[in-house]
């Protein structure tokens, strides 16, 4: 379903060792297991999210190819209100 340059494959592996957010890490978690040929519905079910979410993510990091990875792997700004509390 999506294929990894050798650049971007490395960006990923050493994202997963770093102290990113959960959210990032699960993106790119995601995105290895596509470029070696897991199904969405698998990665789906192991990292228990939809298979819908699974298609959006390698969607959203291939059409945001000129930018940084970690742009790539975020979500897009929202309207509305900020979060006051974490």
């Amino acid at each position: 379903m999506i294929k990894l340059n050798y650049k971007e494959r490395s960006e990923l592996e050493a994202l997963l060792k770093s102290r990113a957010s959960g959210e990032i890490l699960q993106r790119a978690q995601a995105l290895l297991l596509l470029d070696e040929e897991e199904s969405a519905a698998d990665v789906a079910e192991l990292l228990r999210v939809s298979r819908q979410t699974v298609y959006n993510w390698a969607a959203r990091f291939e059409q945001r190819a000129e930018r940084t990875l970690t742009e790539r792997l975020a979500d897009a700004p929202r309207s509305g209100r900020p979060v006051t509390a974490r």
